[in-house]
């Protein structure tokens, strides 16, 4: 199978799970460790996918989000996500959010989204929709990444998205 139908594949299916996660009544657990994971060398896509991913279930919104690593720059490039030069010079993220009511695309990702890294918090330096559903919106997150140098943790900080005063993703 060519990279861009094995990539295209495993996004909706990140999608369709994200979307059966918003959908169950039953929240589970949120995953917010996706540095627990186990990275190797041999490891196939969806090992490296899952490494880089991390959900989190509150208040009725699922929120995933997955960080384009290098690793995942082929991948990212063949959906058209990214290019080489932005990954470059960014820590890029693909936020996925799913709810059943309400308007997602009320909330000010601007204001309300962070890196947060040991030097601080970061503000993202781009904010691309790529897609407006209210109840399924998908968005990518750009940082600069001169400003991240020299860390060695970061979150993906989400504040005060329907009454949760942070959701935090770690990589």
């Amino acid at each position: 199978m060519n990279k861009k139908i094995y990539f295209l594949t495993l996004t909706i299916l990140f999608a369709a799970g994200l979307l059966l996660a918003g959908c169950s009544n039953d929240p589970g657990e949120a995953d917010n460790n996706a540095a627990d994971y186990n990275y190797e060398e041999d490891a196939g896509q969806e090992d490296i996918i899952e490494q880089y991913s991390s959900t989190d279930f509150q208040e009725g919104v699922t929120a995933q989000a997955l960080w384009i690593a290098p690793e995942l720059y082929e991948l990212a490039v063949e959906e058209e996500l990214v290019t080489e030069n932005e990954l470059e010079e960014n820590i890029i993220f693909d936020l996925w959010l799913s709810t059943h009511s309400g308007d997602l695309m009320d909330f000010s990702y601007e204001d309300n989204v962070v890196l947060s890294t040991d030097n601080g918090e970061i503000s993202p330096r781009n904010i691309t929709v790529i897609s407006r559903d209210s109840h399924h919106p998908r968005i990518l997150l750009k940082f600069e990444k001169s400003l991240i140098e020299d860390t060695e943790n970061m979150e993906l900080l989400i504040k005060g998205l329907r009454n949760v005063p942070k959701r935090a993703f770690s990589w």
